[in-house]
């Protein structure tokens, strides 16, 4: 009895992983629709704003140079738009993967070479036999430096 109920949960999570995963594919295409729809909503309003610059050099008339303007700021508003759009594709969708980077570097110790490590050769040599507790301490290396300023 246990068997079919741990094979029914199972059954349950694949068909539930897979409903999401196809909803989740369904949004990013909604997005993507969106995205070009966007794209072509401005490129309609610069199209008209070109038209209206047009008329303006041919009739110098105010109310053209206005709605050639005022049209050259929609076209500006959506296309801005866009890149809103994907910085929150990447946001919602880009979360696993910077999770995934992090854990294996801490896994490997490379956290703190990833920030600020010193990239000239030390002049120590690595000790193999050090304990593992002195491994894990955080410190600079000898690099021969030494403070030149004068005594005060």
């Amino acid at each position: 009895m246990r068997a079919i109920g741990r094979f029914l949960t199972e059954l349950a999570g694949v068909f539930l992983a897979g409903v999401l995963g196809f909803l989740a594919m369904l949004l990013l295409a909604a997005g993507a629709v969106l995205a070009s729809l966007i794209g072509c909503v401005s490129g309609l309003f610069l199209l008209i704003a070109l038209a209206e610059s047009a008329w303006w050099l041919h009739t110098h008339s105010h109310h053209a140079a206005v709605t050639a303007l005022g049209y050259y700021g929609y076209a500006a508003g959506t296309f801005a738009v866009i890149p809103v759009l994907f910085f929150l594709k990447e946001n919602l969708t880009g979360w696993p993967e910077r999770r995934r980077q992090q854990l294996a570097m801490r896994r490997i110790g490379m956290l703190r070479l990833a920030y600020d490590a010193p990239f000239e050769p030390s002049q120590k040599k690595f000790k193999y036999w050090q304990s593992k507790a002195s491994m894990h301490r955080i410190s600079a290396p000898d690099m021969g430096f030494r403070r030149t300023d004068p005594p005060q």
